[in-house]
């Protein structure tokens, strides 16, 4: 009889840890952009076919396209997706993300246009560009961003947001930019301080240390993170960043536990989704605080919203199915509804 009751909560231990590694939460994907490389279709196909809940989009420039038609495109789909999306201003369209004043001042000025266009449209801001790597990748060619927060481009974009009342997102890069890492984040810290009420996200958590973030989150209320650039396959990157092969951010961090070695092999992902497992420091962090993190896919190019989409929320399903069910739903969905004001059931 003994036994019987063993076996019967073994199979019972079993079958709750199987359901639990099924755990599917409702998923918001709070930033992902749409360029000319894939068809709006095949974007809509991607949300709806991956049971994306909702997705927050931006546009990303096309060579030749007027900023103001990059954001008519984008707000195209996202009407089309009825209710399944919401549209964010880009800010790093018509010269926002190119180097030297000439090009700031021509970006500030379509910024302030599509804000007086398409704001009442939108859910607010997409990310602001203020750090960001050479890149040269056969979707991408880019001489790199190095600016700062005092930068007169990025002070017209954080007034707008501040003055909007929208969610401020930055992009920042502090391991690619580690020279310059303090000074960021002190001007941060100063933006955090004389804006206490304004909710300010750090997309791709920025490239910190589980220790800055906790500080930051520790003394500022209105601290959070974007998990976007966070995981398996970001550590992929950084390691074929770093074999030199392209030209791109080596300063990626990921959440989770390192995937396997080498590059990606046929059948890695059978192989990681098993043994998948959250980093000590960041559970921890997240744990403590889970207000504070927001999930986002963060597709850009095309093999983005193909290829990789599909692998990237298996892995962040199973990585979800680790958190407990509050500590699962604020990330993957709750946080984001808040602090977009989004008409979503999480």
């Amino acid at each position: 009889m003994a036994r019987h009751l063993v076996l019967a909560a073994l199979i019972l231990f079993t079958l709750a840890g199987a359901a639990k590694a099924q755990y599917k939460c409702v998923i918001i994907d709070a930033h992902s952009q749409f360029g000319c490389e894939i068809s709006a279709s095949r974007v809509r196909q991607a949300i709806i076919g991956n049971d994306i809940a909702h997705t927050l989009l931006s546009a990303r420039g096309c060579r030749g396209e007027e900023a103001l038609t990059s954001h008519h495109r984008v707000l195209k789909l996202v009407q089309s997706l009825e209710g399944r999306a919401s549209f964010l201003i880009s800010t790093k369209l018509a010269g926002m993300s190119q180097s030297g004043a000439e090009s700031g001042k021509k970006g500030s000025l379509e910024l302030s246009r599509a804000n007086k266009q398409f704001f009442e449209a939108s859910v607010g801001l997409a990310e602001v560009l203020v750090q960001h790597a050479p890149h040269e990748t056969k979707q991408l060619r880019f001489d790199g961003l190095h600016l700062d927060l005092k930068s007169t481009r990025i002070q017209d974009a954080m007034s707008l947001a501040i003055d909007r009342k929208v969610p401020l997102i930055l992009h920042l890069e502090l391991n690619d930019n580690e020279a310059k890492s303090s000074q960021m984040l002190e001007q941060l810290r100063h933006v955090l301080s004389e804006n206490p009420q304004h909710d300010v996200v750090l997309i791709h958590i920025a490239q910190a240390t589980p220790e800055e973030a906790w500080s930051l989150i520790e003394s500022h209320g209105n601290m959070h993170f974007m998990t976007s650039t966070a995981d398996a396959l970001a550590a992929f990157a950084v390691a074929w960043a770093r074999s030199g092969k392209p030209k791109a951010q080596a300063g990626w961090v990921n959440l989770l536990a390192d995937p396997p070695k080498p590059n990606p092999y046929n059948g890695w992902l059978a192989d990681y989704l098993p043994t998948t497992k959250w980093n000590d420091d960041w559970k921890k962090l997240i744990k403590g605080h889970p207000e504070r993190f927001v999930y986002a896919v963060e597709n850009v190019f095309g093999p983005h919203w193909t290829r990789h989409y599909p692998v990237k929320l298996k892995i962040w399903r199973r990585a979800f199915s680790l958190l407990s069910e509050k500590a699962a739903k604020m990330v993957a969905c709750a946080n984001a509804k808040h602090l977009w004001k989004l008409d979503v059931a999480c």
